[in-house]
C-alpha cells in the first residue's frame, strides 16, 4: 500500500503543477464572454428598454426606420415609390437611392436597409443590432445620438425636406406644411443612450448579447493523466482523471473569484517480482480561481490556488496484502498565473508536457460554458 500511496501521490503533485503553457483553440467563431455583474446585467436592458421605446415610438425616428419604405409597391411615401437600382448586379435600396431622395431632401439622404429598421425589432432585437451596427464601439453609438446629421435633423422636425419636397407635402397631404419635433427632446435620447453604456460598465462588452440579455457561465476544466513507468523488473501504471465546473460570477469592474472542490478518481496496477497489485481512489482538491477579462484582448487572466485535502484508496495484491485506506493531506497550497481566450462553448486543449516523474503525460481540457 505504501508503494501505491507514493505513486498516486507523485501523480497528484505533478498534476498540480499546471503553471505557463500555450493554448491551441479552436477556430470556430464563438461568441465572448460577458463579464457584467449579475446588478449590471439586470440593470443594462431596463436601461435600453426606454430608449427603445423611444426611438421606435416616434416618428421622427421610426418612419426613417421601416415604418415607411418608398421602394413598397404599397409606400405611404408622399413622394411616392421610388425605383430600385441595381448595383454590380444586386438589388440596392439604400444608399445608391440618395440621388432620387435629395429631389425632395436636403440631406445626402440615404433610406437604412432592411436590416436597419426599427419597426421590425423588439426591444432585444434592436439592442443587439447597436451593438452588431456600431461595431462593439460605444463611442460610436453614443456619437451617432449625439452627431449624426440625421439625428440633428430629425430634432429639427423638419423631415429634412426641401423647398420642392415642402411643395410636394402640402400638395399630397392637402394641408399646410408643418414642422413637428418630436415628443422628447436630444438630451433626453442622449442621457438615455448614456444609461444604457453606463450600465455596462461605462463601455460595450461581450458580444452582440451582452447587455441586451442576462448570460451566466461556469469554468469546466477536465484533467487526464497517464503513467507507465518501468524500474529494473517492476512496471507501474496509472490513469488518473478530474472534472470541474466552477462558476464565474463577475464584479461590476469584471474581475471574479470563486471558491470550489473536486474529487480526482485514480487506477492503476503495479508488477513487482513476486507480487501483483491494483489500486483505485480518489483524491479531494481545493480550488481557489480569480481573475480578471481584458476585453480588448479577449482573454481571461487568471490566478489558481490549488491544494489537495484528502481521499481514500484501495489495493489488492496477489500476496493478500493491500487493503483500503484514508489519505493525509497529501500537497501544501500552490498558486499559478495562466490566461485564457474568452471564447464561449469552445474546448481549449491544454498540453502539459512535463516528465517529472518519468513516462508522465498529462492534459488539460478547458471550456467556458454559457449555463443561461
Amino acid at each position: 500500500m505504501k508503494s501505491v500511496r507514493y505513486q498516486l501521490m507523485s501523480g497528484v503533485c505533478f498534476i498540480l503543477m499546471f503553471t505557463p503553457f500555450f493554448l491551441y483553440c479552436s477556430a470556430q467563431i464563438a461568441a465572448k464572454v460577458c463579464s457584467l455583474s449579475d446588478e449590471q446585467q439586470t440593470a443594462a436592458p431596463k436601461a435600453f428598454a426606454p430608449f427603445a421605446a423611444m426611438v421606435k415610438g416616434e416618428p421622427r425616428c421610426n418612419n426613417c426606420h421601416g415604418a415607411i419604405d418608398p421602394f413598397a409597391d404599397n409606400t405611404i411615401h408622399l413622394g411616392g415609390k421610388m425605383g430600385v437600382i441595381s448595383v454590380n448586379g444586386k438589388i440596392d435600396g439604400s444608399a445608391t437611392q440618395r440621388g432620387q431622395c435629395e429631389e425632395c431632401h436636403d440631406q445626402p439622404w440615404m433610406v437604412p436597409a432592411p436590416a436597419e429598421r426599427f419597426t421590425n425589432k423588439n426591444s432585444i432585437q434592436l439592442c443587439r443590432k447597436m451593438k452588431e451596427e456600431f461595431g462593439q464601439s460605444s463611442t460610436a453609438f453614443l456619437g451617432h445620438v449625439r452627431n449624426d446629421p440625421f439625428s440633428l435633423v430629425a430634432f429639427e422636425g423638419t423631415r429634412g425636406l426641401n423647398d420642392y419636397g415642402r411643395m410636394v407635402y402640402e400638395e399630397r397631404r392637402k394641408a399646410p406644411y408643418k414642422i413637428e419635433h418630436p415628443k422628447f427632446t436630444a438630451d433626453e435620447l442622449i442621457s438615455q443612450a448614456q444609461a444604457w453604456v453606463d450600465a455596462m460598465g461605462g463601455k460595450f462588452q461581450g458580444d452582440a448579447d451582452c447587455g441586451c440579455v442576462p448570460h451566466h457561465y461556469s469554468l469546466s476544466i477536465d484533467i487526464q493523466s497517464l503513467q507507465d513507468s518501468h524500474v529494473a523488473d517492476s512496471v507501474v501504471h496509472m490513469e488518473m482523471s478530474g472534472h470541474v465546473e466552477i462558476p464565474l460570477k463577475f464584479k461590476d469592474d469584471g474581475s471574479f473569484e470563486q471558491d470550489a472542490s473536486w474529487t480526482w478518481t485514480q487506477s492503476g496496477y503495479t508488477h513487482m517480482r513476486r507480487m501483483d497489485c491494483t489500486f483505485k481512489g480518489a483524491l479531494i482538491m481545493k480550488f481557489h480561481l480569480q481573475g480578471t477579462v481584458d476585453q480588448d484582448k479577449g482573454m481571461l487572466h487568471m490566478v489558481s490556488r490549488s491544494t489537495t485535502t484528502g481521499g481514500e484508496g484501495t489495493s489488492t495484491c496477489s500476496n493478500g496484502m493491500g487493503g483500503t485506506g484514508a489519505y493525509p493531506n497529501l500537497s501544501s497550497p500552490q498558486s499559478y498565473s495562466w490566461d485564457l481566450p474568452s471564447l464561449v462553448g469552445v474546448d481549449q486543449q491544454i498540453p502539459m508536457p512535463y516528465q517529472d516523474p518519468p513516462n508522465f503525460t498529462s492534459s488539460m481540457k478547458v471550456r467556458i460554458i454559457q449555463t443561461d
